[in-house]
């Protein structure tokens, strides 16, 4: 582009004895500067994103791998704190059931008492405005061969996440 223009008109200056002025050309070499500089620092702040994109997911493999280790199951269940998104096999194993797809409140005891219990632990969590890292929730599962049970909710952004 501009170079090739700028070598162009120099060389042709001087072939027909002509002086070459730059001065026609500073605006185009300002832009050319102004255009390399502003894509430089582009392809910078487009680096700084992706390290982030790249640290946050490394960082959001190790959470969930600490929640593994310390939990037996995890589920992520949808804004409305009732549908399964995501159901990992120890948990369909835990209640017996691929939970894919279906509503957590139906593992959970069908008693007023529990289910009203879940409700309000998922409320909860949606109605502190600030971050809360986790809500406990000692229940039931529907699945009596396991006794008492513990949920620890987790708001994960815009899906929540369950874990028994």
């Amino acid at each position: 582009g501009f170079f090739l223009e700028l070598v162009s008109s120099m060389l042709t200056g001087s072939k027909y004895g002509e002086e070459f002025e730059l001065s026609p050309h500073i605006t185009d070499l300002f832009l050319v500067l102004a255009y390399t500089a502003l894509s430089h620092l582009a392809h910078r702040w487009m680096f700084a994103v992706y390290d982030t994109q790249c640290q946050l997911a490394e960082e959001r493999e190790a959470h969930e791998r600490l929640l593994l280790g310390v939990c037996d199951a995890t589920v992520w269940v949808a804004e409305d704190g009732d549908r399964i998104t995501h159901s990992g096999q120890r948990f369909d194993h835990i209640v017996g059931v691929p939970a894919l797809g279906t509503r957590l409140s139906h593992h959970i005891l069908q008693t007023p008492v529990e289910q009203a219990r879940l409700r309000e632990a998922f409320q909860r969590q949606a109605a502190d405005g600030h971050c809360v890292p986790a809500v406990s929730l000692p229940t039931t599962l529907r699945n009596v061969q396991l006794g008492d049970v513990e949920l620890l909710i987790v708001d994960r952004g815009s899906n929540a996440a369950a874990t028994a």
